[in-house]
């Protein structure tokens, strides 16, 4: 789903899919806002809260979720419980060999395009999605620009369309 320097075979040039979405906050408190919105936005479409992941490239410790039990009045599932109710929260890393329909990515930032690791983290996180995937990244413009210079390799003067267009997602 995500252009990040991996080569994934592909079985039909033709298959279409849902482009994944990029929201940008300011703060980590507008960002659990819009990781709200997303999830309502889904179970509004009828999906089951368990159909619904979200994935840090970071540690459950650094997250912007860290220590949160809820986001936007959604229960954090512990994922050293198996079975409890609420929304799944967990690293790329613990999840991978895993997949679910909806993946909610966070914590991307301009060390996740720093290292071929970090981006491998990044794409592992980003392939656990069956369905809708989105990333939510608490970004500022510089940040956006660092980003934007490590994807494509120079300066863009307009760093959002090149993120995009190599990234293959929409700015929401």
């Amino acid at each position: 789903m995500v252009g990040i320097n991996q080569n994934v075979p592909v079985k039909d040039e033709n298959l279409q899919g849902i482009k994944p979405n990029l929201c940008i906050a300011e703060t980590a408190e507008r960002a659990r806002a819009r990781i709200a919105e997303r999830i309502r936005y889904y179970t509004d479409q009828g999906l089951k809260q368990k159909d619904i992941v979200i994935l840090t490239v970071k540690t459950m410790e650094t997250s912007l979720l860290a220590n949160q039990s809820s986001v936007g009045g959604y229960r954090l599932a512990d994922p050293d419980k198996p079975g409890e109710v609420g929304i799944l929260f967990t690293t790329s890393r613990k999840f991978k060999g895993r997949e679910s329909p909806v993946v909610i990515v966070v914590d991307m930032d301009e060390s996740t395009f720093s290292t071929e690791g970090a981006k491998r983290v990044l794409y592992v996180g980003a392939s656990r999605a069956k369905n809708y995937l989105d990333f939510i990244a608490v970004l500022d413009n510089s940040q956006l620009s660092v980003i934007a210079e490590r994807l494509t390799g120079a300066k863009q003067k307009f760093p959002r369309p090149a993120i995009a267009t190599h990234l293959k997602v929409k700015f929401c």
